[in-house]
């Protein structure tokens, strides 16, 4: 055969480019993927046999870098997939290695590749360049395509020939590096001739000679018949035919590729190639590409099912997702993120700027920081930060972030994580609090602690342990606290401590340590197992406690022993010791010489008939109840000493073992006749006195039922008088001349005279009593000693008395009753103003000072306790006539004045002072008074400075019910009887716009309320037939009434039943018009304002008209502020008349309310200042006062004011005057 048959194989043309690569590290499932992306999936279709894949794709070349480190090739695939470890190898553990490869400049070396193949049974055979790199990929099939035979007939037939030439060997060896059968047909379907000697693929027994037989001849006839049809094919059409077919050989089914190309006009060469490891590779590709769909198909639905789960568990971890495009500044926040922060979902996500608001400002800066790092550097970050949410709670996350890069290396992206840490925090903050007390604790621990592990090593010891032991901390780690115990307890110790740590169980016991100085210290100690969460053994704690003192106590009582023995013979009581069934083993002679009687008579005997016998029965009782939990009793019994009978007293003790058994009765007794004749003579005493209380108790009980039918019976016509008084003065039944306004007054004037001196005699007597209750609350000191000033406010006018106030506290609230101390102070103030000259000047002071209690008080009762021990001091100074030092003893007795001409001078009870001091022993204080005549006087008042009532004595404080008048209700339902109350009650709810319904019993009360639904229920309760107190229960029982607030007005003085059966608020006839306003104030919960100046602005105010009121007293001011706040118009405030000046010049209001009485500038001299500023000139003024004095109206209008009303007015003729200087300017 000659070597020009291979003259034209181009191997650089033969050699497969681009080639499959994968790095080390991949797996296997890896390469298989990449395999079968580029293979063709197979046919099963015998007729159209099976589609061969490209040489490249049945091969994977893998890689570090750029260079080559092994192969994996189709033929390992299917040694892996028989195994079962597909899935889970790595590539660096199937590939081949170290791999065949062949040089670029090796190629000029034709038959080189066909020898290598041959050589190593491979196919595939790698081409590197000179650096190592490969470049190329030469396969057995891309070769075998590249062998291109030489036409003619006589090479064909020099290959059977006989003569061969050099050149004909060398095409023998290249071919029989060819790893395909090769035989030539003729057309008429005769093998010609074999070229290759592989007759292991062929089908046909070596023994049997195909040449020149005919294939229909030696084939089955499917094969033959497949075979003749493409020969005929290639003879037709000179093109290569290439079909694949499959053979069933023995048991093993093979898989053959068969080529046939055209030789001559009648002759073809089939080329016949075994494949079936390729086949059950691309097979095996197959089936793992179709396991690679099924895991790609569970995979996407785990991955659906993961994502539903994870946003999930985003929800219940709180953990949001947040992405930011740098470029755009799009931000994207998942929903939970918004939740995080409090914000609604459905709104857009706030930009980068906008989030500022909800961060803490140092933890924006870091976050800010960090950002910037990120976006510039890349730099991925973590914070702990703390946010203010949306709805204004405070809390705390954690924020994790990182950087994306686009290809050019920039960062275009920074997303990440936000979760809601806040609870972590708390839990945090709590754990180190834990830990704080739990290191304060163990350091400030009495005893020595120490910690140890499950084979007994310390790993632990407090300073006390070294404190007991003399020795440093460290040297009790491991081991060594072993050598701080004394020589001969230490191997007791350590046996008991072996064996409780070999079972896991406590151990306690004493011992001592050797300290390095040769001390001795005795010492208890205790070790509990430590166990975790999960109850498993994780350690021992140990304490050690020093009782070398109780040791020492012990040694000593040991000693004393004997001598106890010794003095206990000297004692002059009798001692005996008795076994329990009262053989007696002991007695001193004491107790022989009292009964006569000596020691041996008495030891061994009972004691029982010794005693008298109708005691002897008590006293086995008594003795027999004495237990181990109750081991002394003491008796009293009668003894008969030489036939006379005497009383004793006997302390019995019992005495128990370890085991707590009783073992014997030690009893000291003492001679008690004398004793018992003096309790038989207190007894008698004591009968008598109790006598002598009943007669006190009843006549006390007598006093209480006349002074309670007192106070009703005169309280109820008083509220008629008065109530009827005010009506008429206020015009409401018709006009009255100056005559009658003046004869009305003088009734008025005595009724409260009479009101005051009722009120007063209740006051002593309830507090006398001991029924008086104080409602401790904390209360403002400035409202309350300007609300007692304005009380008096208007008397020091009248008499040109100057009244100032100094509070030399920073104290802002006081725990105290605050109508009881208000009452204290409005006492005083007005004794100081009625007993001080015109022109004269009366101080109000309050300051603090340490507390000093006067001997005699010392052991006085308290309701509360003493803050640093300081008390507040108020002090009431004035410029009056003063007291003569002698008389000031008789100021605190009731119904005393001490000069009787000042008594017709000025009304008084002469219960003021007494009150005064009553009421500040029930605060646990007490009055001072220092005065000299002509020289003024002083009262004190010290007051304890309460830090928290923490515990109240008796009486017992009733809270009032938590409910308060709405402002969006004004219907007011009235249970009253009495015509003239309604109507006053009536009158003053129509002056505040309130609507007024009256019902003049108590049955039908639900229905009329329940018909009316009322904001507010004012009940009277002496009512006919059925009691206020019934109507209240009803009212409070019924759910759709007891959330109405009741405010009771009655004559009957029970505040605290009222409280308790659930009444809002409690008044006692008669009633005034201020005090009725302020209770429904307090009803509303509003409390009155203590600045300086007040603005009211309603939501409409931009078009309202704005009013200065110039007002001192709270009460108008409460009364003036609601009502016209009510109507719309805005309002500002002053209390004195250069406020005024002030607050018109700032503001220029449309109106000015001018009270007359004002402190520093009187309003007149303020209403001239205003006129003076010409800006003010045309402001309307309406001037206020209480005088009502003929000349006041001219004096008021001389001075600029454009109207003038007297005080008290309706407000509705107030909002009527108002309206016209409105209309008018």
């Amino acid at each position: 055969m000659s070597a020009a048959i291979f003259a034209e194989i181009d191997l650089k043309a033969a050699i497969a480019r681009p080639f499959l690569t994968v790095s080390s590290d991949a797996r296997v499932v890896d390469a298989v993927r990449l395999m079968a992306g580029v293979a063709s999936t197979p046919d099963s279709s015998a007729d159209r046999g099976l589609k061969l894949a490209e040489p490249h794709t049945s091969c994977v070349l893998v890689m570090e870098g750029v260079r080559l480190v092994g192969i994996l090739t189709e033929r390992d695939v299917v040694r892996l997939s028989v195994t079962g470890s597909l899935a889970d190898s790595a590539i660096a553990d199937a590939m081949s290695h170290p791999v065949i490869t062949l040089s670029e400049v090796e190629l000029t070396d034709r038959v080189l590749p066909f020898t290598l193949l041959q050589q190593h049974q491979i196919r595939h055979l790698p081409v590197v360049n000179s650096h190592g790199q490969v470049v190329g990929l030469l396969t057995s099939e891309s070769l075998q395509w590249r062998v291109r035979p030489i036409q003619g007939g006589e090479e064909e037939r020099a290959i059977v020939g006989d003569e061969e030439t050099s050149q004909q060997a060398q095409s023998r060896a290249l071919l029989s590096a060819i790893p395909d059968l090769m035989f030539r047909v003729s057309a008429d379907g005769v093998y010609q001739g074999y070229m290759t000697e592989h007759r292991s693929i062929d089908i046909l027994p070596e023994a049997i000679n195909p040449v020149g037989r005919r294939m229909v001849d030696v084939l089955p006839p499917d094969l033959a018949e497949r075979q003749m049809h493409y020969l005929q094919q290639a003879l037709a059409t000179g093109e290569l035919q290439v079909y694949e077919h499959q053979l069933q050989i023995g048991d093993r089914l093979q898989y053959e590729e068969v080529r046939v190309i055209k030789c001559t006009d009648n002759e073809v060469l089939f080329m016949i190639r075994d494949i079936s490891e390729r086949k059950q590779a691309e097979i095996a590709l197959y089936q793992m590409n179709q396991e690679l769909e099924r895991r790609v198909e569970q995979r996407t639905a785990a991955l659906q099912q993961s994502e539903a789960l994870l946003r999930e568990t985003q929800r219940f971890a709180r953990l949001g997702v947040w992405d930011f495009d740098v470029a755009t500044g799009a931000i994207h926040w998942s929903t939970e993120l918004f939740l995080i922060f409090r914000c609604d979902p459905g709104q857009p996500e706030p930009s980068y700027e906008q989030q500022r608001q909800w961060f803490w400002p140092p933890d924006w800066e870091r976050l800010d920081r960090m950002v910037n790092r990120a976006v510039q550097f890349g730099e991925p970050y973590a914070l702990d930060l703390q946010i203010v949410r949306a709805d204004g709670s405070s809390g705390y996350i954690f924020v994790k972030g990182q950087a994306n890069r686009d290809a050019t290396g920039q960062v275009n992206r920074l997303f990440g994580i936000v979760i809601d840490i806040s609870d972590r925090k708390l839990v945090e903050a709590a754990l180190r609090e834990s830990e704080r007390r739990y290191a304060t604790l163990t350091e400030a621990a009495p005893v020595a602690i120490c910690r140890f592990d499950t084979v007994g090593n310390c790993i632990y010891a407090n300073d006390r342990w070294s404190e007991m032991t003399g020795r440093p901390v460290q040297t009790a780690l491991g081991t060594g606290w072993i050598q701080a115990l004394h020589p001969e307890d230490c191997d007791r110790i350590l046996k008991q401590w072996s064996q409780s740590v070999g079972q896991g169980r406590s151990n306690q016991g004493e011992g001592r340590h050797l300290r390095p100085d040769g001390s001795i210290r005795w010492f208890y100690y205790q070790a509990i197992p430590e166990t975790d969460a999960e109850d498993s053994l994780i350690g021992y704690i140990g304490t050690l406690t020093d009782i070398t003192e109780r040791k020492q106590v012990e040694s000593a009582l040991q000693q004393s022993e004997a001598r106890y023995r010794a003095i206990v013979e000297d004692q002059t009581e009798l001692i005996c010791r008795f076994l329990p069934d009262a053989t007696i083993l002991y007695a001193n002679e004491a107790y022989c010489r009292f009964f006569g009687l000596r020691q041996e008579e008495i030891i061994g005997r009972s004691y029982e008939p010794i005693v008298f016998e109708e005691d002897q029965e008590r006293v086995t009782r008594l003795v027999r109840s004495i237990s181990f939990e109750q081991p002394f009793v003491t008796v009293e019994n009668r003894v008969v000493v030489a036939g006379e009978v005497r009383w004793t007293q006997w302390n019995n003790r019992a005495l128990f073992d370890e085991q707590g058994g009783l073992v014997e009765f030690q009893s000291v007794g003492q001679d008690i006749t004398k004793r018992k004749q003096a309790e038989f003579e207190l007894q008698q005493a004591n009968e008598q006195l109790t006598r002598a209380n009943a007669e006190l108790a009843r006549a006390t009980r007598l006093k209480d039922e006349f002074l309670a039918n007192m106070s009703h019976e005169l309280r109820t016509p008083l509220n008629a008088i008065l109530g009827m008084s005010e009506g008429l003065q206020e015009e409401v039944f018709g006009t009255l001349n100056a005559r009658q306004h003046r004869a009305i007054a003088t009734v008025e004037r005595s009724g409260r005279h009479l009101l005051e001196l009722i009120n007063d005699i209740l006051e002593v007597s309830k507090i006398e009593a001991g029924k008086l209750e104080l409602e401790i609350r904390s209360v403002s000191l400035q409202h309350l000693c300007n609300s007692s000033l304005s009380f008096v406010r208007q008397q020091t006018i009248q008499k040109n008395i100057q009244l100032t106030k100094t509070i030399l506290t920073d104290l802002t609230d006081i725990a105290i009753d605050e109508r009881r101390m208000r009452q204290v102070l409005i006492n005083l103030l007005s004794n100081a103003v009625k007993f001080t000259p015109v022109g004269g000047q009366v101080t109000l002071v309050v300051q603090l000072e340490d507390a000093r209690l006067e001997p005699k008080r010392a052991g006085m009762p308290s309701l509360m306790h003493l803050a640093h021990h300081s008390t507040l001091l108020f002090s009431v100074i004035d410029t009056g006539i003063g007291i003569d030092p002698e008389n000031i003893s008789k100021l605190f007795q009731p119904f005393i004045q001490i000069d009787s001409s000042l008594s017709r001078q000025h009304t008084g009870t002469g219960l003021g002072l007494t009150l005064v001091k009553q009421i500040a022993e029930l605060h646990g204080g007490y009055v001072t008074v220092s005065s000299a005549v002509n020289q003024g006087s002083c009262f004190n008042v010290h007051i304890p400075l309460v830090v928290q009532p923490d515990r109240r004595a008796e009486p017992l404080l009733v809270a009032a019910p938590a409910t308060s008048l709405s402002s969006d209700n004004d219907r007011v339902l009235i249970v009253e009887d009495s015509v003239v109350a309604s109507e006053q009650i009536a009158r003053y709810l129509y002056e505040l716009g309130m609507e007024a319904v009256v019902h003049p019993r108590g049955e039908g009360t639900i229905e009329e309320a329940l018909r009316l639904q009322p904001g507010l229920i004012i009940l009277d309760i002496l009512l006919p037939n059925q009691s206020g107190w019934e109507t209240l229960r009803q009212l409070k029982a019924h759910p759709q009434t007891k959330d109405i607030p009741v405010l009771v007005v009655s004559v009957v003085d029970e505040r605290s039943q009222g409280l308790e059966l659930g009444a809002a608020e409690y008044l006692v006839k008669p009633i005034m018009r201020e005090q009725f306003r302020a209770a429904l104030e307090k009803l509303r919960g509003t409390e009155p304002s203590q600045s300086a100046v007040l603005v009211v602005i309603p939501d409409h105010s931009a078009d309202r008209p704005l009013i200065l009121l110039a007002e001192d007293n709270q009460a108008n001011i409460d009364t003036f502020s609601d009502y016209l706040s009510s109507r719309g118009y805005r309002l500002i405030l002053a209390r004195n008349g250069q406020e005024a000046i002030d607050l018109a010049t700032n503001h220029h209001p449309d109106l000015i309310l001018m009270d007359i009485q004002m402190p520093e500038v009187d309003g007149l001299e303020a209403i001239r200042r205003i006129r003076a500023n010409p800006q003010l000139a045309a402001t309307p003024i309406l001037a206020l006062t209480a005088l009502a004095m003929p000349h006041d109206r001219e004096a008021c209008l001389q001075a600029g004011a454009d109207e003038y009303l007297s005080k008290p007015m309706k407000l509705k003729q107030l909002a009527t005057t108002i309206q016209h200087l409105l209309n008018q300017s």
